[in-house]
């Protein structure tokens, strides 16, 4: 299928340009060259529409993903040391309380109770 024709005026670098890839012997003549340009600047623009329609998708998830972590605010906290401390001495203690022959069933507020003993050293 023919197209309207159209002059172009061509840079001295660009006319070098296709002279070259003439001179290849990979085209057989130039406008085997411009065909070939504008399929890969259609490609270019394709792909960076994609890269485009990606990248906005990735912001709306990133901002879907600060809006639940904003609302989980206070779930979020980092845990306070003196916390984290007496958590794992709360979970050793259980250990060795569990480890304790025939107190295996031993309840919840039992346990509280070794703990506040071991807490003043009983």
């Amino acid at each position: 299928m023919r197209g309207k024709l159209i002059n172009i005026t061509l840079t001295t670098q660009q006319e070098e340009f296709l002279n070259k890839q003439l001179a290849t012997g990979k085209y057989a003549d130039v406008n085997e060259v411009i065909n070939k340009a504008f399929f890969l600047l259609a490609q270019e623009e394709l792909e960076q529409k994609s890269i485009r329609q990606g990248r906005e998708l990735a912001q709306k998830k990133l901002q879907e993903k600060l809006a639940i972590l904003k609302g989980n605010k206070e779930e979020n906290k980092p845990v306070a040391p003196e916390r984290q401390i007496l958590a794992e001495e709360f979970s050793k203690l259980c250990a060795a309380t569990q480890a304790i022959r025939g107190v295996q069933n031993i309840t919840e507020i039992e346990i509280l109770a070794e703990i506040e003993a071991y807490r003043r050293g009983e």
